[in-house]
């Protein structure tokens, strides 16, 4: 990890894995977790809330908060991020906005769903000035695809608000 946020691609057997408060406590970084997930799947509860990511879903949480993972199946393999709050400047309380939610596969904005796509397929290849690059647009992106500037949060539709944001562009 870094001062600028990473990405890791994880592959294992089933796992369970928990950031206690202990663990939050000596935490370095404020930041905001996101495991895009490449294959199986990976159930997250945290604040009370449990959500299970499948193959090409994109999970999202807090540093911040004591965290359970369980992943299942035979193997399971994802992208990993850390990416910094700071990173998240134009977005007011980005604590509020990622705290354990699912974009799953099907209602993730396309441009969002081919960066990480991108990312899976190159992340051993690409250069580490394509991966800062990529990286960079997965975070521009990730506030768009979570409803972050829109008033009512639960009526986001994640293909109207794509379809709004590239007639803007």
């Amino acid at each position: 990890s870094c001062e600028n946020g990473s990405v890791a691609r994880v592959s294992m057997t089933p796992l369970v894995a928990a950031r206690t408060k202990a663990n939050v406590a000596n935490s370095k970084i404020d930041g905001i977790y996101a495991n895009f997930i490449l294959s199986g799947e990976l159930n997250v509860e945290q604040g009370g809330v449990s959500v299970l990511a499948k193959e090409g879903d994109l999970v999202v949480y807090d540093s911040e908060l004591p965290v359970t993972h369980t992943g299942g199946g035979r193997h399971y393999e994802d992208l990993s991020f850390l990416i910094p709050k700071s990173r998240f400047s134009s977005v007011p309380r980005p604590e509020d906005h990622f705290r354990n939610i699912l974009l799953s596969r099907g209602k993730m904005i396309s441009p969002l769903s081919s960066c990480l796509s991108y990312l899976g397929g190159n992340l051993s290849t690409a250069s580490e000035e394509e991966l800062s690059a990529l990286f960079d647009v997965f975070v521009s992106l990730l506030p768009v695809a979570a409803g972050c500037f829109c008033a009512d949060k639960k009526e986001v539709d994640p293909v109207a608000l794509a379809s709004q944001l590239l007639r803007e562009i």
